[in-house]
């Protein structure tokens, strides 16, 4: 069982991904990345689904991909499917960066 904290996605995140598909995250709960520093939004350097690596920094959690993927997919498997088959996300050693704006600290 996981016991790490858990973010909520409580409005539709930033990114480049299509918006249905960052919609769909919306009430989804993922816990936070274990290499995450603390329970508070962090200064990252991400990039989009279709940018290269660096292209900004977010005040943002950062999750763990395909715990946040899996967690998608219990609620809308439609858009999980789109994060498998059109990104290299679903993988053990990926991370996702949710803007702090978009989500709410649950535990």
């Amino acid at each position: 069982m996981i016991t790490r904290p858990m973010v909520r996605i409580v409005s539709r995140p930033r990114g480049d991904a299509p918006e249905w598909v960052r919609d769909a995250w919306i009430g989804v709960d993922v816990p936070l990345s274990p290499d995450h520093q603390n329970e508070g939004p962090q200064l990252y350097t991400g990039s989009g689904v279709y940018q290269d690596p660096g292209k900004y920094q977010l005040d943002s959690y950062r999750v763990l991909s395909m715990e946040a993927i899996d967690a998608l997919a219990q609620k809308d498997s439609r858009a999980a499917n789109w994060w498998k088959q059109n990104t290299h996300f679903y993988d053990p050693r990926g991370r996702f960066l949710f803007d702090a704006s978009s989500c709410q600290l649950v535990g």
